[in-house]
Formats: structure tokens, C-alpha cells, sequence
């Protein structure tokens, strides 16, 4: 990192509000240079090596979690990755760190905690992590939705990307299914969740998405990008599930 100068940030957090926040928090010494709510402008924009920092939020739409991390430090060795999520566990936070991310700090952390994750990055640290108390407490007093533990591993996997902001053609690819099949899941979810419409399913499948167990059912899900095989099963999904 060369001193005298602002340090290039680029973050990646689809909550405008959030981002703006985080923004505001960084102060004169790091300069924003861009700033994308998607999984796959956050690759793009981390392949044009503009940023040391990536301030990475892993429930983006299209390409997300640990998938996202992996994705990232392959595109730009050198830009140091900042986990800043709304979900925290001891093992999601281990395993953004060992798919790459330099730390991690939960949401629920104030600026102080977020400005020297930053400071202690940029010295070369790694290994960090953010979570406090309040990490912990939301993790185990948070059990999962019973509905949610009746489905299938198949039917979370769709559950969490429609919570991640996926249509129905992004979760077929994502998936490697048809958009019939994904229509089918989307009915079957309806019924097993409880509710009558979309809105009510997205409302369920948003806060799944941002749960402990949401997070890391989308980190187990390989991206699929214009040059994958839509045949070969993600990490962690069973062929006969498909």
C-alpha cells in the first residue's frame, strides 16, 4: 500500500442505504472508486484491479458467499478482501477466511471495528475478525424456521437464491436445472412455507438468505458463469437432487 495518498476501495453491498454507510465510515483516508450491488459486477469490477480493498457483502444477487471470495482473489491477487456481513458464525467467518477474504466483521459491529479491520489489513494482516458479542448471541439464539428443516437440501438451495435476488432463468443456471423445475420448487415452497404469493415467499426467502444457515447454503453453491457446464454438479449438490 503507498502512503500519501487515498487508498482505492471498492465495495460491494446491495443495500444502498448500507453502502452509503460504509462510505461515510472509511473518512479521507480511503477514496471509493466503485461501488455495485451484484455478485458479478463485483468480479468485473475487482478484474479491472482499480481497488486494494473490497469491502464484500456475501448475499449479492447472482454470485455470492464464499463462491464470490474464491472468485474474487483469483480475478485480483493483490486487492485485499474485507468480509462486511450481516450474518455472522465462527465458521462462516473461518470459511470466507480460508476461501480468501483477508477478515471479516459482522454488521452488527459500529464504525471503530470496521475502520481498523481496514488499518490492520492494509498493514498485512490477515485473519481478522470482527463479531463481538453480538455475532455470538445471534448466532445461537437463532434456531432454523422447522419449515425450513423439513425441506429438501434441493429446495433451501432455491430458497436462498431466490432470498439472494435471483429470478427464475438465474437460479436454473446457478443451479444447472430447467426453469420449469425451478417454477415447480417455487410451488412446492409456496405450500411448504405456508404462503399464498410470491411476495410472501420472497419475504421468507430473503431473511433465510441472510441467516447463518442461508449463508452458507450459498456458499456451497458453485457459480456458473458463461463458460461452466451446466451439467456439472456445484459443491455440495447432489446429482439426484437435480
Amino acid at each position: 500500500m503507498k502512503p500519501g495518498r487515498p487508498l482505492k476501495v471498492l465495495i460491494a453491498e446491495d443495500h444502498p442505504l448500507f453502502a452509503m454507510a460504509i462510505q461515510q465510515t472509511l473518512g479521507p483516508d480511503y477514496a471509493v472508486v466503485r461501488t455495485v450491488s451484484d455478485g458479478m459486477d463485483a468480479l468485473a469490477a475487482a478484474g479491472k484491479h482499480e481497488a486494494e480493498f473490497v469491502l464484500l457483502d456475501l448475499s449479492l444477487p447472482r454470485l455470492s458467499g464464499t463462491a464470490l471470495i474464491r472468485s474474487i482473489a483469483l480475478a485480483d491477487p493483490e486487492a485485499r478482501i474485507l468480509v462486511v456481513n450481516g450474518t455472522y458464525s465462527p465458521n462462516l467467518a473461518a470459511r470466507s477466511l480460508a476461501s480468501g477474504a483477508h477478515g471479516f466483521v459482522a454488521k452488527t459491529e459500529g464504525p471503530d471495528a470496521l475502520r481498523d479491520a481496514l488499518r490492520r489489513v492494509g498493514r498485512g494482516e490477515g485473519g481478522i475478525i470482527a463479531a463481538g458479542a453480538q455475532g455470538q448471541v445471534a448466532e445461537r439464539s437463532s434456531p432454523r424456521d422447522p419449515r425450513i428443516s423439513a425441506l429438501s437440501p434441493r429446495l433451501r438451495q432455491v430458497l436462498a437464491l431466490l432470498g439472494a435476488g435471483m429470478k427464475t432463468k438465474g437460479v436454473a443456471r446457478a443451479l444447472g436445472i430447467s426453469p420449469r423445475t425451478v417454477e415447480k420448487h417455487r410451488s412446492t415452497l409456496c405450500r411448504a412455507m405456508g404462503v399464498e404469493g410470491l411476495a410472501d415467499l420472497y419475504r421468507v426467502a430473503l431473511a433465510y438468505a441472510e441467516s447463518e444457515d442461508g449463508q452458507e447454503v450459498l456458499a456451497e453453491i458453485r457459480p456458473r458463469g458463461p463458460g461452466s457446464s451446466t451439467s456439472a454438479p456445484g459443491r455440495g449438490i447432489d446429482r439426484k437432487d437435480r
